[in-house]
């Protein structure tokens, strides 16, 4: 099954970008990251930093950079099961914010 969420981390570089488009209003999303009750079910922390952007009205792009202290930092990152991770934390997201919006038929 192919991840909804791509990371994108360049040779020789200390930073990684994380994309991935939603099924969501933008507003959504943002208030995904925003209250902190909805972080930490999907995320399990408290500190981000991130870009939301809105695609149509009922779908949304994340852009998350991440920039590391060193490449080396960041490849040990990318070494543990982080994309799958990341993929899967943004799958629940989907569904617990699914789970507060009516859906039309």
């Amino acid at each position: 099954m192919k991840r909804k969420t791509s990371v994108t981390a360049e040779a020789g570089k200390q930073d990684l970008v994380i994309t991935r488009e939603f099924e969501l209003p933008v507003e959504l999303l943002f208030m995904a990251y925003s209250k902190p009750e909805l972080l930490e079910q999907w995320m399990g922390t408290k500190v981000l930093k991130l870009v939301a952007e809105k695609r149509t009205d009922n779908s949304s792009l994340l852009t998350i950079h991440v920039v590391y202290a060193s490449v080396a930092q960041r490849d040990q990152m990318l070494q543990l099961p982080f994309a799958q991770g990341i993929n899967m934390a943004h799958n629940r997201l989907q569904e617990i914010l699914n789970s507060l919006t009516p859906h039309e038929s």
